[in-house]
């Protein structure tokens, strides 16, 4: 999970987490909250308190991978503009994998 994207979702004492990259685009910000919205509905469901509800993750990201492409098409049909997301743009962002300057 999340080799290839520039965020990560992951929940731990009953908060959900989103960790952008410090090159995260728009979509990414609205790839991460679907499938923070979807994690926080199936764990409603059956997900455990003290858990990291791994299996929830899981499914949440395959979710958000399959239906991202449709949420936007259908975003943008009723006007909204989903390339330009303000989610806390001075928020801390990491910087990971390809994204680390050469040398390190």
């Amino acid at each position: 999970m999340y080799r290839n994207d520039r965020f990560i979702v992951t929940y731990e004492d009953t908060r959900i987490k989103i960790v952008l990259r410090s090159d995260a685009s728009s979509h990414d910000c609205l790839k991460a909250f679907l499938q923070a919205d979807d994690f926080w509905r199936r764990y409603l469901k059956r997900g455990k308190r003290h858990d990291r509800n791994r299996a929830l993750l899981k499914e949440s990201y395959r979710y958000s991978k399959a239906n991202f492409a449709n949420f936007v098409r259908e975003a943008d049909e009723k006007g909204w503009n989903t390339n330009s997301v303000l989610l806390r743009p001075v928020g801390r962002r990491v910087v990971w994998g390809d994204a680390l300057p050469h040398g390190r």
